[in-house]
């Protein structure tokens, strides 16, 4: 079996003071979902609540969050779903939200993280060789993103991540900052989709930002907590053959002037051994 990262974001989430509202989401149709944990961007810092029934009508998540500390209410953390919860294939998640904090829900978006699960030769999915030496390894691109709107986006598509000719690279996390001068960032107004060098996605709609590449001290994010890089692991590992790339989109739906973006792929050099 090959696993592959993938995201499934809920975006547009709209809930009414103390309402609850039914979402779903659609799986695809080529591979199993196996969900490992719970993100969110632009939704009350402690005030929503979130269940999940799959195919079979189970509730697989639920409660009444308390306070801002339930990781499920914090938007710097991951909420870990352990043991994972593995949809088939064309299965539709419901996902039922309600606002508690008595002010509703504009635009929130979530993120269910995990993996897709492939038979092997299904998908491109390039392994480790049999014996290799690592070596601890970083690599970092800048993009300047035009500022943008809801209405009319500033979008950069297809933004190449290349990789050195000397090594392999695994990717295990990543991370962001916008340059100083720029806007800062925002939540909500910054998003972004990876892609295998062939273009295939590894999400099934625009990512927030932040939850992908943590932005470096959460630059202007008005939260109490920040990103940080540890709080996103990329699992499994993105394993990338030397020469080859990643491709990146962009988009922009705010600010007041042109952003200079650093995106940084956190990682290892991998050398085969004979």
């Amino acid at each position: 079996m090959l696993e592959r990262h993938q995201d499934y974001v809920l975006r547009n989430i709209t809930v009414g003071a103390n309402k609850t509202a039914q979402f779903s989401i659609r799986l695809a149709t080529d591979a199993p979902f196996a969900l490992r944990s719970i993100a969110s961007s632009n939704m009350p810092l402690q005030g929503f609540q979130l269940t999940i029934s799959g195919f079979d009508d189970r509730k697989y998540v639920g409660g009444a969050p308390l306070a801002a500390v339930d990781s499920l209410l914090n938007p710097a953390t991951f909420f870990i779903v352990y043991p994972q919860i593995t949809f088939p294939a064309q299965t539709t998640i419901q996902v039922s939200v309600t606002d508690l904090s008595g002010g509703g829900i504009s635009n929130g978006v979530l993120v269910f993280r995990g993996t897709s699960l492939y038979p092997e030769g299904a998908v491109f999915g390039p392994q480790y060789p049999p014996n290799f030496s690592e070596l601890n390894f970083r690599y970092g691109y800048q993009f300047t993103l035009p500022k943008g709107t809801v209405s009319v986006p500033s979008v950069l598509a297809s933004q190449a991540l290349n990789i050195n000719s000397d090594a392999d690279f695994v990717v295990r996390m990543a991370s962001s900052y916008v340059q100083p001068t720029g806007d800062g960032f925002t939540i909500g107004q910054n998003d972004v989709i990876l892609r295998d060098q062939y273009g295939k996605a590894y999400s099934n709609d625009w990512v927030p930002t932040e939850t992908l590449f943590p932005i470096s001290g959460g630059q202007n994010l008005g939260i109490t907590q920040d990103w940080s890089v540890p709080d996103v692991t990329i699992f499994p590992e993105i394993y990338l053959v030397r020469n080859t790339q990643l491709l990146l989109d962009i988009r922009r739906t705010g600010g007041t002037q042109n952003n200079t973006m650093a995106f940084v792929l956190h990682g290892s050099k991998i050398f085969p051994l004979s």
